[in-house]
């Protein structure tokens, strides 16, 4: 009796349903806090989110990625870029929560987002934005920062130094 090899596979099918954050393109910070802020400044733990867009920045979904303690949040990069690729994601916004109530990024949130940017960068999505969302407000819309122009800044400063440097 001869064997033969075979090699199982398996599909991956994305199933449409209906949008459940919002039917409208989301453009800057203030209308992805409008949308899913709210519900992360009522986690007493940081949690990382990533809202997936399509062409048109209508969001696709909304992902929790990571749960962490009362100060900070592991993240994996496969898991990151797990949901926005099998989302067929164009475009990303990036949201983790403070509990604390502090807007300002630790050093290693940027060191984690300029990681994060190159990767979606790598894999042709866009990261649109960053934003922090601070405290447990349970009523309207609780305080935010976009911290890409941080990042951005920060960029450019680090260009600006080995500019002067030679």
């Amino acid at each position: 009796m001869e064997e033969t090899n075979h090699l199982d596979s398996v599909s991956v099918r994305l199933n449409l349903e209906r949008r459940y954050y919002s039917e409208e393109p989301i453009i800057k910070a203030e209308d992805a806090v409008n949308v899913v802020a709210g519900e992360m400044a009522t986690w007493d733990r940081e949690v990382f989110c990533i809202l997936n867009l399509d062409v048109r920045h209508k969001p696709i979904n909304f992902s929790l990625i990571g749960m962490g303690g009362a100060t900070t949040v592991s993240m994996s990069m496969p898991e990151m870029l797990k949901s926005s690729l099998l989302s067929n994601a164009s475009d990303v916004i990036v949201l983790h929560n403070h509990p604390a109530g502090t807007l300002d990024p630790s050093s290693s949130d940027v060191r984690s987002m300029m990681s994060l940017e190159k990767a979606f960068s790598t894999v042709g999505i866009q990261m649109i934005d960053t934003i922090i969302v601070a405290g447990r407000i349970l009523e309207g819309c609780p305080p935010y920062k976009s911290f890409m122009k941080e990042v951005n800044g920060i960029k450019e400063m680090i260009r600006g130094g080995d500019d002067h440097e030679r």
